[in-house]
Formats: C-alpha cells, structure tokens, sequence
C-alpha cells in the first residue's frame, strides 16, 4: 500500500480493510436524576456528552461522565446512563463494522466502563454533529447522502481510535509497540512500510506483525492505510488541494495507486467523494 511493489506483493489487503456502515443518528436528553439503559444487539454507539454530567454504568464498572466524554456501546452490551443534578444531554451515532469488530472491540483508546480515550474532541464533536444533526438528509437516498454519512463516519472512527500516544499507552501496550504506533502517526506521509514500523520496533517483521495485532486489535499495514484515508477524507475538503497533491501528503508517491486504495476503502474515488460530499461547492 504504500508504494506500488508493496501493492503488487499484497494485492489482497484491502479486502482486509474495516468497513462501517451508518444505521442511524439522534439526540437524548436526561433530566436530573433520570437514568436511560440502552443496548444494540449487532451495531456499535458512540455518545458525546454536549452538556451536564452524570454516570455511566457499564458491565461491573462505572465512571464519571461530563461535557466532551466520549464512550460506546458495543454489539450486545447494555449501558446504563445516570444523570447528575443538573441533568445531561448528548448526541449519539450508530453503525455497524461490516467486517472485522475486533478493531473495536480491542482498540487501546476504549477504558473503563467503556469511556474513551481520545485526542481529538473536536474531531469527533463536529463529526457527531454533523449525523446527528441529520445534515445528510437534505441529499437523502441519494449517492451524495451515502458518500457523506460515510465519509463522516469514517472520520469519527478513525477520530476515536487514532489517538497520540502517550507513556501511559506505552506502559499499557509494550514499550516497541507502543514507539512504533507513535511513529506511524509522526511518519505515515513519509510512505513508511511495515517494515519500517519493525525496524522501529526492533523486531523482526513477521513477529512484529503478530504482536501488533494484538496488542492493537488491527494489523500494522492495515492501521496505517486507516491513518492515511482518514487524513485523506478531511484534506479532500480542501478545494485548493488536487488528489495528487493529497495523495502526497498522505504518503502515495504515486496519485493512482492512492485513488485506488481509497476507492477500496470508502467506495467512492477521491474525485466522486470530494464532488458528492461537498455538493455546495460543485453547484
């Protein structure tokens, strides 16, 4: 995936690519006091809290939640949301991993009682607001209202699991590990490869490979092709970028093996993604 002899050797990969697809959007509000149960027997949910504070209870676990926390509620797991004094409200978005939950069901970002770890708030709030808010229904049943809630929802995924990593991941995860992840997110526009994340790591590739997936839920090669289409999608908003200039930036010296990859990823071209999602700049 990341240069051309890579995508020739493992032509395969991106069958191996997560895929989430958006069921459905909303917002709650508790009054003080009020408590709220919520389970989804096969689809993930992700909450933000926009204001007040409460609890959230989850399995034997519990935790404080206020304005910004971010948790989720995994297949065939109950939540139980407690508001405080001065009530809560908050947004919520549900979807389904097509393929693979265990990028989710183990991602290192998920703590206690289900609250996640995350770096970008903002990422994640304005993502949020946009499916919550039901802005893609002014194109619904359209290819435009598809590209964007899944442009939209890859973003807030990978707003969740891409986080810094900080000496309490490394602690957490395995010092090498944990320095190679660091060193995907400082240096995936380089075009670095797996093997460049093994020589980090000073290990060898095979067994890197294994123990990255499982301290991290998701391969090495697949996680950084996330980290690219996810940077990908934002930087398509950018009028003033072209799909070669992106493609550089995400790490692709060459622009047509990246519209290849992306088209793999979110089902569109960098093209017919940036035309559908931002359909005001295209009128």
């Amino acid at each position: 995936m990341e240069n051309s002899l890579d995508f020739m050797e493992k032509s395969h990969e991106s069958r191996r690519v997560p895929q989430f697809d958006f069921w459905g959007s909303g917002k709650g509000e508790l009054a003080p006091g009020e408590s709220d149960a919520r389970s989804c027997s096969d689809r993930f949910a992700v909450y933000f809290v926009v204001s007040g504070e409460g609890v959230l209870f989850a399995d034997a676990a519990s935790a404080r939640i206020s304005r910004a926390s971010i948790f989720m509620a995994a297949p065939g797991r109950e939540i139980r949301i407690q508001s405080g004094r001065g009530g809560l409200s908050f947004r919520w978005v549900e979807f389904v991993a097509a393929q693979d939950d265990s990028l989710l069901l183990n991602a290192p970002s998920l703590g206690r009682a289900g609250i996640i770890d995350c770096d970008d708030i903002d990422g994640v709030e304005s993502a949020m607001m946009a499916l919550s808010e039901r802005r893609v229904d002014a194109f619904a049943d359209t290819p435009a209202a598809r590209v964007r809630s899944h442009g939209l929802l890859y973003q807030l995924v990978g707003a969740i699991l891409f986080r810094k990593r900080d000496p309490e991941f490394i602690e957490r995860y395995g010092t090498r590990i944990g320095n190679a992840v660091e060193f995907a997110h400082r240096c995936y526009a380089r075009g670095i490869t797996v093997r460049d994340l093994a020589d980090h790591a000073c290990l060898e590739r095979k067994y890197f490979s294994r123990l990255f997936k499982l301290r991290i839920g998701i391969g090495p090669k697949e996680y950084l092709l996330m980290l690219k289409i996810q940077k990908s999608l934002s930087l398509l908003s950018d009028e003033s970028l072209s799909v070669k200039e992106i493609a550089a930036m995400v790490g692709y010296g060459d622009a047509l093996l990246f519209s290849k990859m992306f088209s793999q990823a979110v089902g569109k071209s960098p093209t017919e993604y940036r035309r559908l999602a931002t359909p005001t700049l295209h009128q």
